[in-house]
């Protein structure tokens, strides 16, 4: 029996030594090759992971330009913890040492392009160094046909003086032939006191300094920036860009908001603070950041400054309406000025909004105030009739697959609980028409959940002293691949005599908030 046991024994053993070694490997996170070990395969391989904080530093060192790869991110990494500060500076957390981001010397990309996709992770804490002299600054100094996507700078910072560099972008300093940015959101500070480097104009952008691009194309889609960007006697300085070098750089930006604060000293916008290039087109980009331009860069004038782009014409560019706005707003508090103009010829740019088009015509320095008609669909959702909705704020889910809308209510002499039918709120992606859900109930108690901890919001007290009663919404299916920009207006609806309902729109706040990978990576009261 025992002999015949064994002999059954070896058979199944002998069979799977045959199987085994055609199972697949199954490559445990513990297992996977560092960045540096996957670089020793550099001349084969196409793609490359970074797993952590050595293999992201790694990356910063390994002087490659990874033209025809592809690098990813594969975990949220914090390269410091702390505190980035509205004056660049980075206050790292007690007990700790912040490291400064040395910017990556080596082109990413080249004629064949390097994708850097960051698969919807975060990086944070990302204070840049600027102690070396170079003309060019950020997470990659220079980039070639790129495609950058998919990532979040969260909580990070720039700091500079004159001395060192001119064209500081928080991604790219410079941009040469045709680059993509795509879902790229940065939350990140800047300040900086420089003037000229070389006899050269300095160039600030919230994504990249310049653009160098001739007779190519640069696309933006789906990004944002927040945070704030000083640059102290200085020039051209843009919420995502801040020069578009040549008048054949042509840039494409699509669901693009701007909700940082640019201060300098002359050519500021929201979006571009200058842009040379004919045939760009602008669609569906919003700025709501408050930009100020002025020759001491306080807060106070507006020169060759706007909401969204300063534009320059010169003789070379003769074509008819080089440069297309559709569907654009800016909140006119922001800035005087959608678009400005400088010229020393006859620059021409269209605005198209709900599909009407009005073209302007410019001669030499005008700034046509197109606040009016950039903002015409933005008012209806933005203004209407005084009401006492104010909607206060926006409460992520734990599993980030909605989001909670809550809103204060003050009720006046003709307004009471008893005769108003509902409370609501309006949701609408940017650009596109608005849809209405009524509250499910008026509250003088609602419930916060956050991470995992519920508390009571109590109308009357704290933040909300003088409220009479809170209300609530749910959105349901907030994308989790992808970015979208909601603007949220309260409302409220009163019963008439012949028993339908008015609905009373309010004018004191309404709340622009942007989603990227479930995470709210840009917000603001408009």
């Amino acid at each position: 029996m025992k002999k015949h046991t064994l002999k059954k024994a070896l058979a199944l053993f002998l069979m799977l030594a045959m199987v085994v070694p055609c199972l697949p490997v199954i490559a445990w996170a513990g297992d996977a090759p560092s960045f540096t070990e996957q670089l020793e395969n550099y001349d084969n391989a196409t793609e490359f992971i970074i797993y952590d904080r050595d293999d992201l530093k790694a990356f910063m060192e390994c002087g490659k330009s990874f033209a025809g790869k592809t690098v990813k991110l594969n975990a949220d990494i914090p390269w410091n913890e702390g505190t980035a500060n509205s004056d660049g500076t980075f206050t790292p957390k007690d007990g700790t040492t912040a490291e400064a981001w040395t910017p990556i010397e080596t082109t990413f990309g080249g004629e064949t392009a390097a994708i850097f996709d960051g698969q919807g992770h975060t990086i944070s804490g990302l204070n840049i160094d600027i102690t070396s002299a170079t003309t060019n600054i950020g997470f990659f100094e220079t980039i070639q046909n790129a495609q950058i996507k998919n990532v979040i700078f969260n909580n990070c910072s720039i700091v500079s003086d004159q001395t060192n560099s001119y064209i500081i972008g928080f991604v790219a300093g410079i941009a040469y032939g045709s680059n993509t940015f795509s879902n790229v959101h940065v939350n990140a500070y800047q300040k900086h006191s420089t003037n000229t480097w070389n006899g050269r104009l300095a160039q600030v952008g919230g994504i990249c300094g310049q653009l160098y691009s001739i007779n190519s194309t640069n696309t933006f889609e789906n990004c944002t920036v927040n945070g704030g960007i000083t640059v102290w006697n200085s020039y051209v300085v843009g919420g995502i860009v801040g020069l578009a070098r040549t008048t054949t750089t042509k840039v494409i930006m699509t669901d693009c908001v701007n909700y940082a604060y640019i201060n300098a000293k002359n050519y500021a916008a929201g979006l571009v603070g200058r842009l040379y290039g004919a045939y760009s087109r602008f669609t569906r980009c919003t700025s709501v950041g408050k930009v100020y331009a002025s020759e001491t860069a306080t807060e106070t004038t507006f020169v060759h400054s706007a909401s969204l782009v300063a534009m320059y014409d010169d003789s070379t560019n003769t074509a008819e309406l080089p440069v297309y706005f559709t569907d654009c707003y800016h909140a006119a508090a922001s800035n005087t000025y959608a678009v400005t103009i400088d010229s020393t010829a006859n620059p021409r740019f269209k605005v198209t909004v709900g599909g009407t088009a009005t073209s302007y015509a410019g001669t030499d320095k005008t700034t046509p105030d197109i606040a009016t008609e950039l903002t015409k669909k933005f008012s209806l959702f933005a203004t209407g009739s005084t009401s006492a909705v104010v909607v206060d704020g926006v409460q992520q889910s734990l599993d980030k697959t909605a989001a909670r809308f809550v809103s204060k209510v003050v009720f006046n002499i003709n307004q009471t609980q008893d005769n108003i039918a509902a409370v609501g709120f309006e949701v609408s992606c940017l650009g596109q028409e608005a849809t209405a859900k009524d509250c499910g109930h008026v509250y003088k108690t609602i419930y916060s959940t956050y991470n995992g901890v519920t508390t009571p919001i109590v109308a009357g007290e704290g933040e909300f002293e003088g409220v009479d009663y809170l209300a609530t919404v749910v959105i349901p299916d907030i994308p989790a691949n992808e970015t979208k920009t909601l603007l949220v207006r309260g409302y409220l609806k009163n019963p008439k005599a012949d028993g339908t309902f008015a609905t009373v729109y309010s004018n004191q706040s309404s709340l622009l908030v942007t989603f990227a990978n479930g995470n709210i990576v840009g917000i603001a009261y408009v």
